[in-house]
C-alpha cells in the first residue's frame, strides 16, 4: 500500500516503512505546527512511525548489543589467546633459564669435584713418595750407622784385646827370662861354689893321711851339685809350666773378650735394626693412615657436592 501526504509534505509511506525524506518531512511539521488539518491522515502515518520507530529502535539496539556481544567475546578470546600465549613462552623462557642455570651448575660441581679429587690425588701422592723417601733414607742411615758403629766397636775391643794379650805375653816373656837368668845366675854361682869348695877339699886331702875322709867330702860335693841342678831343671819346669798357663789363660779370656764383645755389638746391631724396621713399620703405617683418611676425605667432598647439587636442582 502507498501512499501519498498532499500539500507540500509529499511524504510518501509504503507498507511499514517510511523513507528518510519522509521522516524529515514528519519531524519538520510535528515541531514547526503546521495545519495538518487538510492532512489527517498524518496522525496515522505519525502513529504508525512511533510504533516502527520504536520496533525498529529495539531491533537495532538489539543487534548493536549482539554485535558488540561478540566483539567483546573476540576481544576476550583474543586477549585469552594473548595472554596464554605470552605465558606459555614465558614459562618456556624460565624452564630454558632453569635447565641452563642446572646444567651450568652441575657442570661446575663437577669440575669442582674433578679439581678436588686430582688435587686430594696429586697431595696423596706427594705424600706418600716423600715418606716412602724418608723411610729408605732412614733406614739406610740407621742401617750405615749400626753397621759402622758395630766394625768401629769390634776393630777397637779387638786392638785392645790385642795390645792386652801382648803386653801380658811380653810381662810373662819378661819375668820367665828374669826367672830363668835368675835361676841360671843361682845355679852357676852354685856350681861355682861346688867346684870351689870340691877344690879345696881335695887339695886338703892331699895334705892329710885319712883317705876316707877325702872320699866322702867329694861325694858330699856331687850330691849337692846333683841336687842343684835337680833343683835348676825343676824350677825351670815350673816357670815354664807357669808361663804356658798365663799365656793360655791371657789367650782364653782375650778370646772371651772378644767373643762377649762381638755378641754384645751383634745383639746392639740386631736392635738397632729391629728398631728401624718397627720405624719402618710405623710410618707405613702412617702413610696408609693417611691415604685412608685422604680417600675418605675425597670420598666426603664427593658426597657433600652431590647432596648439594640434587638439592640446587
Amino acid at each position: 500500500m502507498s501512499c501519498e501526504l498532499g500539500g507540500d509534505a509529499n511524504l510518501l509511506y509504503t507498507g511499514d516503512v517510511l523513507t528518510l525524506k519522509s521522516l524529515q518531512l514528519l519531524h519538520y511539521h510535528h515541531h514547526h505546527h503546521l495545519n495538518t488539518k487538510s492532512n489527517p491522515e498524518i496522525f496515522v502515518l505519525l502513529g504508525n512511525f512511533s510504533r516502527e520507530w520504536h520496533s525498529s529502535y529495539l531491533q537495532t539496539a538489539a543487534a548493536t548489543a549482539s554485535g558488540i556481544k561478540v566483539v567483546v567475546e573476540v576481544v576476550v578470546v583474543v586477549v585469552v589467546v594473548v595472554v596464554v600465549v605470552v605465558v606459555v613462552v614465558v614459562v618456556i623462557e624460565v624452564v630454558v633459564v632453569a635447565i641452563v642455570v642446572v646444567v651450568v651448575v652441575v657442570v661446575v660441581v663437577v669440575a669442582i669435584v674433578i679439581v678436588v679429587v686430582k688435587v686430594v690425588v696429586m697431595v696423596v701422592a706427594v705424600v706418600v713418595v716423600v715418606v716412602v723417601v724418608v723411610v729408605v733414607v732412614v733406614v739406610v742411615v740407621v742401617v750405615v750407622v749400626v753397621v759402622v758403629v758395630v766394625v768401629v766397636v769390634v776393630v777397637v775391643v779387638v786392638a785392645i784385646v790385642v795390645v792386652v794379650v801382648v803386653k801380658v805375653v811380653v810381662m810373662v816373656v819378661a819375668v820367665v827370662v828374669v826367672a830363668v837368668v835368675v835361676v841360671v845366675i843361682v845355679v852357676v854361682i852354685a856350681i861355682v861354689v861346688v867346684v870351689s869348695s870340691s877344690s879345696s877339699n881335695s887339695s886338703s886331702a892331699k895334705s892329710s893321711s885319712d883317705g876316707s875322709s877325702s872320699s866322702s867330702s867329694s861325694i858330699s860335693s856331687s850330691n849337692v851339685a846333683a841336687v842343684l841342678v835337680v833343683v835348676v831343671v825343676v824350677v825351670a819346669i815350673v816357670v815354664v809350666a807357669i808361663l804356658v798357663v798365663v799365656v793360655v789363660l791371657v789367650v782364653v779370656v782375650a778370646v772371651v773378650v772378644v767373643v762377649v764383645v762381638v755378641v754384645i755389638m751383634v745383639g746392639v746391631a740386631v736392635v738397632l735394626v729391629v728398631v728401624a724396621a718397627v720405624a719402618a713399620a710405623v710410618v707405613v703405617v702412617v702413610v696408609v693412615v693417611i691415604v685412608v683418611l685422604a680417600a675418605a676425605a675425597a670420598v666426603v667432598v664427593v658426597v657433600v657436592v652431590v647432596v648439594v647439587v640434587m638439592v640446587v636442582v
